[in-house]
């Protein structure tokens, strides 16, 4: 036997200590951009390790000339999955480690859909790179789009970044364009005209919303702007118009569609709305103008109404391939412990994970599915009509230990027969003081007694390195990751566990 030369093994241990599998570097690189959100740290690892991994991952492909697969998965992240962080860091890694490979350039130009992708990579190019000059792939990637005049003055003068480190003044000089030259001299001299935007507008005004309505007419709310503003714009809901108004920009598809929205957006308007919700307290011996606390406060019917608004707009931005087929039952198994606590992208993972049950719902039906939650405990919730964001916000993580059989064990028990089994949980896939008893254990247990024909998904939200890769095992589906768009990609992983390698593969430098 050979002792050094010995025949690599898959097995490993994952970030919570317990055995997983690697899957080769195509899956692995694939799984961490969707689970990449680079917004802060998750409860078992720092955003740094996070990256590491990536670059990692990133530097083994370059390495066996994939490269190419590498640029895929950075344009991948940016225009299917809308995540902007993880797509700069492979971009910058490229820049760092396949030159000569041909795909720097193209895949840096694609990876610009805003003009602060580019302030953005030179940034993190800069920080990591103190001494050293952008690249020349990337300092041509500019140049190209800057040439293509991809961005109007209104957007470069959105995106100027006066006062950031790295400003777009300091792009034009990198990139030299040679085309649009009057336009590109307006930056540098820091004479591009003024725009009206809602939220700078909003600032010096004192009439919040006729100040919106007239942008709005005047065609200059962006998307993400109206939604991440609702409630400084419907403060009072003072006249009925900015209600129409704002509802007709919320409930337009085209708008929708144009602006990438991640669905959780909804769910944290309707949570930023609630939180500025208050109820007055009304001092009899103050001469207080009731017209005017009634212009502050939201009454309850409107607030239901604003609520309505977004939960229809999450309902089509969520329209899915379902995760079961037509009259199939499904289990929905949350995870509600302490760690699923931590907070990503301005709300928890188990808020997260009721976002995505939410969307499984709508496309599933409520008659059809069984909602759970559990920790040491589990707890099965009663869905009637739909699961509403007002339900989701009742609902917090409990510091409590987390033990995976519990679910099992209360399917078992309660005798419930679906055809689907989804668990939605951050990496906790082990039973009660155990590392060898992982859900499996507990899901084919489940499977002898139950429903011997029941396929079970295992998706880790929050996709700690080498913790579940995308693995299909019979009827057992692992993924990890945050974003909704693994809802599309699940239901074919089913009969496919290269899905998403190819869906990125596919794509076209």
């Amino acid at each position: 036997m050979s002792k050094f030369n010995t025949i690599p093994s898959q097995k490993q241990s994952n970030l919570a200590d317990g055995i997983s599998y690697r899957n080769d570097a195509k899956h692995e690189l694939a799984i961490s951009v969707m689970s990449s959100t680079l917004s802060n740290d998750f409860f078992y690892e720092r955003e740094e390790s996070r990256i590491a991994s990536l670059e990692t991952l990133s530097k083994e492909l370059i390495a066996d000339n994939e490269a190419s697969f590498v640029a895929k998965c950075a344009i991948y992240a940016r225009h299917n999955a809308n995540l902007r962080s993880v797509s700069h860091v492979l971009g910058v890694t490229l820049c760092e480690n396949a030159t000569g490979s041909g795909v720097i350039k193209p895949a840096i130009n694609r990876l610009i859909k805003r003009v602060d992708d580019m302030t953005e990579l030179v940034s993190l190019w800069n920080t990591k790179h103190p001494q050293s000059m952008v690249p020349n792939g990337m300092r041509k990637a500019f140049r190209e789009v800057l040439e293509e005049k991809r961005f109007d003055a209104y957007q470069l003068k959105k995106y100027e970044q006066k006062n950031a480190k790295v400003k777009l003044k300091d792009i034009i000089r990198l990139a030299r364009p040679s085309k649009h030259l009057e336009l590109y001299k307006q930056v540098l001299d820091v004479n591009l005209p003024k725009i009206e935007q809602l939220h700078t507008s909003i600032k010096r005004d004192t009439d919040i919303q006729e100040t919106f309505i007239d942008l709005a007419k005047a065609n200059k709310v962006g998307y993400m702007e109206a939604l991440k503003m609702t409630p400084k714009i419907l403060e009072g809901y003072g006249r009925e118009e900015t209600f129409k108004v704002w509802k007709e920009i919320i409930l337009s598809k085209t708008l929708q569609s144009r602006s990438g929205v991640l669905p959780f957006r909804y769910y944290k308007a309707y949570i930023d709305l609630t939180q500025c919700q208050s109820t007055p307290v009304v001092d009899p011996m103050n001469q207080i103008d009731l017209e005017e606390v009634r212009e502050k406060y939201l009454p309850r019917s409107v607030y239901k109404d604003i609520r309505n608004v977004l939960e229809e707009a999450f309902s089509y931005v969520t329209r899915i391939e379902p995760l079961a087929s037509e009259g199939e039952k499904v289990a929905i198994l949350i995870d509600n412990s302490g760690s699923m606590d931590s907070q990503s992208l301005g709300i928890s993972l188990f808020s997260h994970a009721q976002i995505l049950a939410k969307a499984i719902i709508e496309n599933v039906g409520c008659s059809n599915t069984y909602l759970y939650f559990w920790s040491d405990i589990c707890e099965e919730w009663k869905l009637e009509l739909n699961f509403t964001f007002e339900q989701i916000s009742r609902h917090h993580a409990a510091n409590r230990a987390t033990y995976v059989n519990m679910p099992f064990h209360r399917l078992i028990e309660d005798e419930i027969i679906v055809d689907k089994v989804i668990i939605l949980t951050d990496n906790q896939m082990y039973a009660q003081n155990s590392k060898k008893e992982t859900f499996k254990t507990y899901a084919d247990l489940y499977k002898q007694r139950i429903a011997p024909d029941v396929k079970v998904l295992f998706w880790d939200l929050a996709g700690y390195g080498a913790g579940t890769p995308i693995k299909l095992d019979g009827d057992f589906l692992e993924i990890s990751g945050l974003s909704d768009k693994l809802l599309r990609v699940a239901p074919k992983l089913w009969n496919d566990p290269d899905a998403l390698v190819n869906e990125i593969e596919s794509i076209n430098l």
